[in-house]
Formats: C-alpha cells, structure tokens, sequence
C-alpha cells in the first residue's frame, strides 16, 4: 500500500502542473500514444489472443482501430472543448459576463475488465490526458498480457507522476479504492460498480 500511496502522492503534487498544459501539450501527448498503439499493433494481437483467444479482426477493429479513432477525434476538437463557453445574460446577470470554464478533476483512477482490456483502459485515458488530469490505469488481472503491452504503450509516453500502471487483483483494487480519487472510471458488473461508488462516496 505504502507504493500506492507514494505514487498517487506524487500525481497529486503534479497535478496542477499537468492541469495548466496547453492544447498543444495535450495533443503532443495524444500523439505520442498513437504512435506506441500503431507501433505495437501486433504485439496488442498476439497479446489478446493469448489472453483468450480474441480473432485478430476483432482485435483490430473493437481495441486498436477504436483507441486510434478515439485519439484522432479528440485532437481533432480539443481547441475547442478547452475554450469557456459563454453563457446568455439573465436579468440577474444584465451586467455581466458569464462562461463556463472546463477545468481538470486531478487524480483519476481508471479501472478495465477484461473483454476488452485495451480499448477500456486506453480510451478513458485519452479523456484524461485530453483534459489536462493525472491517471493510474489498473487493468484487469485477467488478461495479463494485454495489462502488459498497456503498462508498456504508457511507460513509454508518461512519467509515473503523470499516469502509471499498476498491477494486481481484487485486493490492489480495493486498496486504490481506499485512496481519495478525483474521478473513477469504472467499467463492469453493477454488483461492483456500488462498492466502487461506495467507496468513492467516502472522499
């Protein structure tokens, strides 16, 4: 646990350095992880076949195909999702200016199952970077070589202090639970979906 909490310590004192980027921060990043997810296209194959026997045309199109569109949009409209919105004059407001600013949540925890271990780790994790957070990835112990090629594809693009695998069961899972998260993406059965809120609900 004491590793956990170092790591999620140093992404929190990070964070508001993370949260100031610039568009054009964000998009190198993106970028960068495009160009890991095309560099290992066949690695992500063999890896999901491995896990449990995934056709590579289906791993094509639902894992890597997906993660890239998924990049390629969100570059393409980031400028525009990072500039405030105005907002109309109320009678209340006549005098003033009023937008909405979207501003970075800090820490987000991104936990994925595991039919579709790359798509559901790695396209939560371009909303985070798009908008401009810190994440720790925790991919499903159920498909240990597609949590791999994941660990490797972030390792290669990110400092830990920004977005870090880890690894482990049911009882690692638990453990980042007791950390206080900003955000958690969850993917998976309801059943765990309401100990996650739960646990969410205590920070």
């Amino acid at each position: 646990m004491e590793s956990m909490d170092t790591l999620f310590n140093q992404q929190k004192q990070h964070a508001p350095k993370v949260a100031r980027s610039t568009v054009e921060e964000r998009i190198l990043k993106l970028r960068l992880l495009e160009q890991e997810i095309l560099k290992r296209q066949e690695q992500i194959t063999q890896a999901l076949h491995a896990d449990f026997r995934k056709p590579e045309l289906e791993t094509n199109f639902t894992e890597t195909f997906l993660c890239l569109h998924e990049i390629r949009h969100t570059i393409r409209h980031l400028a525009k999702w990072m500039r405030p919105e105005r907002v109309s004059r109320t009678l209340l407001t006549v005098t003033a200016r009023s937008e909405i600013r979207h501003e970075p949540k800090g820490v987000v925890l991104i936990i994925s199952p595991w039919n579709f271990p790359i798509h559901l780790a790695i396209v939560p994790l371009i909303s985070a970077v798009a908008a401009g957070n810190c994440a720790i990835v925790k991919p499903s112990e159920f498909t240990a070589n597609s949590s791999k090629i994941i660990a490797e594809i972030i390792a290669a693009v990110f400092q830990e202090n920004e977005i870090a695998v880890v690894q482990g069961d049911k009882d690692i899972a638990i453990q980042l639970l007791q950390l206080p998260f900003n955000h958690i993406f969850f993917t998976g059965s309801s059943a765990v979906g309401k100990i996650i809120m739960k646990a969410a609900a205590e920070h």
